[in-house]
């Protein structure tokens, strides 16, 4: 289920949760909060940055020398080593 992001839709009637914002995990055809549980105000979706996860496979992992490798990209060291780069 993705978690979305609620935000008070007026922050001068609203408490300090609903001003800075909260999450709410709900399935993507259910209807979110109209508003919020702690003071009652109304309160809207909010723009945000999607979370994204590599599943199974850590940054490192991603990022690791073998995989660049293996999809057609070259490494620093690659570069040092063939001399397209010098420092």
């Amino acid at each position: 289920m993705p978690t979305y992001m609620y935000i008070a839709q007026d922050p001068a009637k609203s408490c300090a949760r609903c001003r800075e914002g909260f999450d709410v995990l709900h399935g993507v055809n259910e209807s979110g909060p109209e508003a919020c549980p702690d003071c009652g105000a109304p309160v809207r979706k909010a723009v945000c940055a999607p979370y994204v996860s590599a599943g199974r496979w850590s940054s490192k992992r991603l990022l690791s020398s073998d995989n660049l490798r293996r999809h057609g990209f070259e490494t620093g060291t690659d570069l040092l080593e063939s001399g397209k780069v010098k420092l």
